[in-house]
C-alpha cells in the first residue's frame, strides 16, 4: 500500500475570518470616530479616572495602528517562520515537522493557528475602543472596570488557547497528531 504523503489544509477560512476582522474593526473604528470628543481621554487609573488624552485623530491612528498592527505582526511573524531553515525553528519532534514532505503541512497549521489568534487580538481591540468611547460619552469621563476585564479575558483567551493547541499538537509523537488546529 503506497503511503500517502500529507497535504496541507488551506487556511482560507481562518484567512478570510482575519481579512474579515480587520474589515469589521476599521469600520467600527472609524465609524465611531464622531462618537468621540475631540480631546479623548483614552488612559484610565485602576479606579477609572482618566489621567491620559489624545486627540480624536491620534486615538483613531493609535487603535488602527494597534488592532492592525500587533495581529499583523503575528501573522506575519509566522509567515516569516516558513522561510526559516530549520535548525532555527524550536519544535519538539523537528525532524519530522520540518522535514521537507512534511513541512508545508505544519506551516499551513501554524499559519491557521496565528491567524485565528490574530483574530482574537483584533476582537479585543474593538472591544476596547467601544470601552473608550462609552467612557468618553460619560459624565464625568469614566472607565467601567468590567467591560476592561472582558478585553483582557478576550485576550488572555485567544493567547491561552493559541499557546495550549501548539503545544498538544506538536509535542505529542507525530504519528497521534491531528492536521487541524
Amino acid at each position: 500500500m503506497p503511503k500517502l504523503e500529507p497535504q496541507p489544509q488551506p487556511i482560507t477560512f481562518a484567512g478570510t475570518c482575519f481579512v474579515l476582522s480587520i474589515v469589521a474593526f476599521l469600520v467600527h473604528a472609524w465609524l465611531s470616530a464622531d462618537r468621540l470628543p475631540e480631546k479623548v481621554a483614552t488612559h484610565f487609573t485602576m479606579d477609572g479616572t482618566p489621567d491620559g488624552w489624545m486627540t480624536r485623530q491620534q486615538h483613531l491612528w493609535f487603535m488602527t495602528g494597534m488592532g492592525i498592527g500587533l495581529p499583523s505582526l503575528i501573522v506575519g511573524a509566522f509567515l516569516i517562520i516558513r522561510k526559516v531553515p530549520a535548525r532555527f525553528v524550536n519544535l519538539p519532534y523537528r525532524e519530522y515537522w520540518l522535514a521537507e514532505e512534511q513541512r508545508p503541512v505544519t506551516m499551513a497549521w501554524m499559519t491557521r493557528a496565528a491567524l485565528w489568534l490574530a483574530c482574537g487580538m483584533i476582537l479585543g481591540m474593538g472591544v476596547m475602543h467601544e470601552c473608550v468611547l462609552r467612557a468618553n460619552q460619560q459624565t464625568p469621563k469614566t472607565l467601567e472596570s468590567a467591560p476592561v476585564m472582558l478585553v483582557v479575558a478576550i485576550m488572555m483567551g485567544s493567547t491561552v488557547i493559541f499557546v495550549i493547541s501548539m503545544v498538544l499538537h506538536f509535542s505529542r509523537p507525530p504519528a497521534a497528531a491531528s492536521q487541524s488546529p
